[in-house]
């Protein structure tokens, strides 16, 4: 077994235990097909605790290199991520290899980990879930983890 393959098997069993309590890329698509896209695509999508944090872009997650790092933009409501943008930028990555910060590919899959990160940056900023606010804005909720 070579070194990526090696840390791809580590990564994906502790990958099990924080989508436990993480939201997954596969449930995050799945809420955005179902849940919104019938509503209306253009809606913005922000962030629970900065409604002024957009997503941007997704990336290989530093803390944990198999795992998807949602990038922010600041931009108040002129600059917004809308919800067909989102879908776009996740649909890129489902079952694509992701260059981890420090190097190697690792697989994102539909049982993925999401966090807000930007790219080689350790947040802690676990994204846990997802909501409707008021019909007009989609809401990625997110949950501060703290390490020992």
């Amino acid at each position: 077994m070579n070194f990526n393959a090696m840390l791809q098997a580590v990564g994906d069993s502790l990958r099990n235990t924080r989508s436990a309590y993480h939201l997954t890329l596969g449930e995050l698509i799945d809420y955005l097909e179902i849940k919104v896209a019938g509503l209306e695509n253009d809606l913005p999508v922000v962030f629970s605790d900065d409604f002024m944090l957009h997503p941007c872009e997704a990336n290989s997650y530093r803390g944990y290199f198999t795992d998807v790092a949602i990038g922010t933009q600041p931009g108040g409501w002129t600059k917004s991520c809308s919800v067909s943008s989102l879908l776009t930028l996740l649909s890129e990555v489902i079952d694509q290899d992701l260059t981890g910060y420090k190097g190697g590919e690792f697989t994102m899959g539909r049982d993925t980990p999401l966090w807000r990160s930007n790219y080689g940056k350790v947040s802690s900023d676990a994204i846990v879930g997802v909501t409707m606010h008021g019909g007009n804005k989609v809401v990625l909720q997110i949950k501060h983890i703290n390490y020992p």
